[in-house]
């Protein structure tokens, strides 16, 4: 297995041995890493998702789930499989992030709407749920707690600030909606609170008077701000933010206008700062930043992989980096739906972890059968052992079968090979010393009815919701594809009951939806699955909602045609269909580069000459383009503004693009 190592995977390799040659900031970057040093497994009862952790008293930790809060002992968690144990338990409540007061008092965020306070019995570590507070129809999102208030992130309501001069009877001091988007996550310093706004990005907010809190600077939605703000912390002034696809943004001194994007791999979405340390969940990952003394970033390390389906009850069944806290100054503790993972921050390179990595971890194959390749990187500090690779069912067969060691920064391809049969699905369990990965599942489905790549689309005729943010109403109407047949359409599956696929859904919207508003050839919109209408109608009034719903009541629709097996999550797969009403891709989770990317290249097939930008016009921004392509094609562009195809961009087509002038793409 070991001959398959290719040599031009080994570069990063070449690459590290430089950095640390040369000496600088590089070294540091090679030398730092995340060491696995625990995990608590989730309750396979109820709906145990782990969605938030935070760090009491002393060596203890706090997990919210949608089902319980517990306690468990943070020096208590073995690596590998992991513990279930936990040192106490409240069921009953259905928590989406937490944050305390001290370590005898915490405040937990309700999934549909308002604040639990929660005592902590300082000896016997007992929980008590001791009230809720709540506003009718108003949903809460992240907590913070500075000097004694309460601050909450409530979405389009904007914010909220309690005080705590009671621990157990929290006081409305005032609030402010006016200004906002969609508030996921707030910070505060001083008498300046900094909100991230979701589509509306950054906000300063001055709140020296919380009973008359006031804007005084921000972004604005499709004009400055980009991605969507989901979480936000500031550190010695400077302001950091948790831009969904947009990355990590940085503001120096809080500064709008001089802000800087360091991009991450799939979905930023939540930020703890453990000593000159930021360390980001970003769904599929977690990344850590050194925080440089100017306040820039410096990306050390990342450990990944996304588990989603595995049969066994001594294994992950689903990792997402959901939210995460700092324990200490050097140790980030991480929710990740099935698992709390506790990892340490190591700088000087004494201690050395392999990483293993999948490119997928979930395949599917066509009633024919065939074959697909993974490929599976060692990400991490230290050579990685492949134990075995084994599939639990006859029909998929997997090569090579191991074992094998893969170098730090190496990687080897697996086949994995379909023939049609009475197994339709199976488990493929690659086993290695990766601390934290020690069987890494990858899922096969074979023989799907699920619509692929190059397919068809499957015709449907669905209510259509959209919601007026002028008169905060819902518009009703039909959303038939047929209709939209000579157009690119793309939508994303999504379940309101999946609140943790709220800040994937979000990014797409603000990011995919918002390059193509307005544009007469594309068409976006949200596939809601399975969700009653009154509840739909509320969840939908407090986010911010920029592209149109498509109400799939049962989900049948969803899930029988759109959506991945019934394992999958309900985010998990986003539709880019062509003018042909040809599936062109289907997208799992976020990926909001690609998506953008499919679109304009679908596009680029039914543009009307002269639209050299593709925005379904052609006015003086695609003069601007023609006059900035003046010249030979390249061979490997598409070369738009080469409108007569003889390639060069010169007056022929400067002429084309005049007759033109004016022309908008037809419905």
């Amino acid at each position: 297995m070991s001959a398959l190592l290719d040599p031009r995977r080994t570069m990063s390799m070449v690459a590290a041995a430089l950095a640390l040659l040369l000496g600088g900031a590089d070294v540091l970057a090679q030398s730092t890493s995340f060491v696995h040093i625990g995990r608590y497994n989730h309750q396979f009862v109820g709906r145990d998702h782990l969605v938030g952790t935070i760090a009491i008293k002393d060596h203890y930790a706090v997990t919210c789930s949608y089902d319980a809060l517990r306690v468990i002992d943070l020096d208590a968690l073995p690596s590998g499989e992991g513990s279930s144990d936990f040192v106490s338990e409240l069921r009953g409540h259905d928590v989406v992030s937490i944050v305390k007061l001290n370590d005898e008092y915490l405040y937990a965020s309700v999934r549909l709407g308002g604040v639990g306070i929660v005592r902590i019995d300082p000896v016997t570590f007992a929980i008590e749920w001791l009230q809720t507070i709540a506003e009718p129809g108003v949903y809460y999102e992240a907590l913070r707690v500075v000097d004694h208030r309460l601050w909450v992130a409530a979405h389009r309501f904007g914010i909220r600030v309690f005080d705590l001069s009671n621990p157990e009877l929290p006081i409305f001091v005032g609030g402010l909606s006016e200004g906002f988007t969609d508030a996921f996550a707030i910070d505060v310093v001083g008498d300046t609170a900094y909100v991230a706004d979701g589509a509306g990005g950054l906000k300063i907010v001055d709140v020296s008077d919380p009973t008359n809190m006031q804007i005084v600077a921000g972004e604005v939605v499709r004009e400055t701000a980009i991605g969507t703000a989901e979480d936000v912390v500031v550190v010695n002034g400077n302001v950091y933010v948790a831009g969904g696809s947009a990355g990590v943004l940085y503001y120096p001194g809080g500064a709008i206008g001089q802000r800087v994007r360091y991009d991450t791999p799939t979905v930023a979405m939540s930020l703890a700062v453990a000593g000159d340390y930021l360390a980001l969940g970003d769904v599929g990952s977690l990344e850590l930043f050194g925080i440089q003394p100017d306040g820039t970033l410096q990306h050390l390390t990342r450990e990944g992989g996304m588990h989603r389906f595995l049969g066994s009850t001594t294994q992950l069944t689903l990792r997402l980096w959901h939210r995460i806290a700092a324990w200490g100054d050097d140790r980030i503790i991480s929710a990740n739906w099935d698992a709390i993972d506790v990892y340490q921050i190591v700088s000087d390179g004494s201690i050395k972890q392999p990483d293993i990595t999948a490119s997928n971890q979930r395949v599917r194959f066509h009633v024919d059968g065939g074959q697909t390749v993974v490929t599976l990187q060692n990400l991490g500090t230290a050579p990685l052992q492949i134990g075995g690779v084994t599939s639990s069912a006859s029909n998929f067969t997997v090569t090579p079968t191991g074992p094998a060691t893969i170098p730090v920064g190496g990687a080897i391809d697996l086949t994995i090979q379909y023939t049609p049969g009475t197994a339709g699905q199976t488990l493929i369990t690659i086993a290695s010393d990766d601390p934290d990965e020690g069987m890494l599942p990858i899922t096969a489905f074979g023989n799907t009815v699920y619509i692929d790549p190059g397919e068809p689309a499957a015709p449907f005729s669905l209510p259509l919701w959209i919601y007026n943010h002028d008169s905060m109403q819902f518009e009703y109407g039909t959303f038939t594809l047929a209709d939209f047949a000579g157009k690119v359409v793309y939508f994303q599956v999504y379940g309101t009951w999946c609140p943790a696929c709220l800040p994937v859904v979000a990014d797409l919207q603000n990011s995919v939806v918002a390059e193509f508003e307005g544009h007469p050839q594309v068409v976006t919109a949200i596939m809601s699955q399975k969700e009653q209408a009154p509840v739909l109608e509320e969840y939908w009034d407090n986010l911010y909602l920029r592209a149109p719903m498509i109400f799939d009541l049962f989900g049948a629709t969803a899930q029988f045609a759109y959506a991945q097996p019934p394992t999958g999550l309900p985010f998990s797969r986003g539709f880019v269909i062509g003018p042909d009403q040809i599936v062109v891709d289907t997208i799992f989770g976020a990926n909001s580069e690609r998506v953008i990317a499919e679109i304009r290249s679908e596009l680029a097939k039914i543009a009307i000459p002269g639209d050299t930008n593709l925005d379904g016009t052609v006015d003086g921004a695609d003069l601007g383009v023609l006059l900035g392509a003046w010249g030979p094609c390249p061979a490997e562009s598409d070369c738009l503004a080469d409108m007569n195809g003889d390639g060069a961009v010169d007056g022929s087509d400067l002429g084309m693009l005049l007759s033109h002038f004016g022309d908008i793409a037809g419905p």
